[in-house]
């Protein structure tokens, strides 16, 4: 038996067992692998889910769930802000994490409201044996797609309900928290990677240690690069731990940082409160650093790095969005045009233009999603203007 190292365990003087095992999220797909915490390594938890171009930006907020005394420890309400008003909504995505002695049949969190919609959620990860020094048994991560529930241009108070447990510690069930990311663009803005990983690593005890490359971006190759990571992690608490995102440029140091405190756009850190026990941790980040000072020009990579001293957590995902070469959105236009010239010929015959500008909006569609840029989804108005808009002043198909 081990001792509990984080502040709750060492306030509640509660002890774990070392032989504990979790999953974590293998190549072919969430949970596909299990992974020994005697090792207390994590490399690579985390697979790459998502790659898109797009001309705009993100933000990212989340609340604690457990920790809302007027929520009742099962809701709350996540604010969204600063998104430009002529943006639009490319996707949305929530997240959440529930502590529980329920095994993986059970589905526990499975299905929640948001907005006032009821959600059905995908299971990011399921931690069997693990919770980040909780007293719980397992840990259980969930993503839902809520992007038709969102409005553009995405700013708005959403609230969240319908999570297990309740807000206490020593419950059967304790939902950490949620967070939700919004991707949009807006016209004229400068053309961004946005790349997401996802899958759930439990850290529970000094030592244990997880590294986390990020690929599928190229920044800029001269000018300043601007660059932000959008963590999603559960149980910070005011307590220290090691954590450094490093790219070819430098290593930022966010060790003992409030990145990992349990803050949100909601609760500030320790503002939290249980009704079984007097601490006021929130167990929940959703702060967004800047990290463009550790992306140099043309780099492709960044690595996250991260060791337990004394304050476990669980990783669900993170996002790295990173400023493009100004010139890819110019080539991807010239590309996307002769490829829509290919597969709508100009001297083709047309019933009328019409007709043909019907075929010239599926071909670029199926080339921004798949063909512009191989694995990955451009998603710009103003890019598919340039494509589009030239076929739509030429006289294919008029009399």
């Amino acid at each position: 038996m081990k001792t509990f190292v984080a502040l709750l365990l060492l306030a509640l003087c509660l002890t774990i067992a070392t032989d504990v095992q979790a999953q974590v999220p293998g190549t072919t797909g969430p949970s596909s692998r299990v992974l020994s915490l005697d090792a207390v390594t994590f490399d690579n938890p985390m697979t790459r889910t998502e790659r898109l171009l797009v001309c705009g930006g993100a933000e990212m907020q989340g609340t604690p769930i457990a920790g809302n005394a007027s929520g009742g420890g099962t809701s709350g309400s996540i604010t969204i802000a600063g998104i430009p008003a002529t943006a639009k909504v490319v996707e949305a995505t929530l997240w959440w994490t529930v502590l529980t002695n329920s095994d993986e049949a059970s589905q526990t969190g499975k299905s929640i409201t948001f907005a006032g919609s009821p959600v059905t959620g995908t299971q990011v990860g399921f931690s069997g044996g693990a919770t980040p020094c909780f007293p719980q048994a397992n840990t259980v991560a969930w993503k839902a797609d809520v992007t038709s529930l969102v409005s553009s241009p995405g700013n708005g108070i959403y609230a969240v309900s319908g999570f297990p447990g309740g807000n206490q510690i020593l419950g059967a069930n304790f939902t950490e928290g949620t967070t939700l990311k919004i991707v949009w663009q807006d016209e004229g803005v400068p053309l961004k990677w946005d790349v997401r990983y996802e899958g759930l690593a439990v850290s529970t005890s000094p030592g244990v240690t997880l590294t986390q490359t990020l690929t599928g971006f190229t920044a800029n190759a001269s000018g300043p690069v601007s660059a932000t990571w959008y963590p999603v992690i559960g149980n910070g608490q005011v307590a220290p731990e090691n954590l450094f995102f490093a790219g070819s440029a430098s290593a930022l140091d966010f060790s003992n940082d409030a990145l990992l405190k349990g803050q949100t756009s909601e609760f500030a850190a320790q503002t939290c409160s249980y009704s079984d026990i007097g601490l006021t941790e929130c167990y929940w980040d959703d702060r967004a650093p800047d990290v463009s000072a550790a992306i140099g020009n043309g780099s492709t990579l960044a690595t996250v790095s991260y060791q337990v001293t004394a304050d476990c957590h669980d990783f669900v995902a993170m996002q790295l969005v990173v400023s493009a070469e100004p010139g890819l959105a110019d080539t991807i236009c010239s590309v996307g045009s002769t490829y829509v010239d290919i597969q709508c010929p100009p001297g083709g015959t047309y019933k009328n233009h019409g007709a043909y500008m019907q075929c010239v909006a599926h071909a670029a569609e199926v080339f921004l999603a798949s063909v512009a840029v191989p694995g990955a989804r451009v998603v710009c108005e103003d890019i598919q203007s340039c494509i589009v808009n030239p076929k739509a002043r030429s006289n294919v198909g008029k009399p």
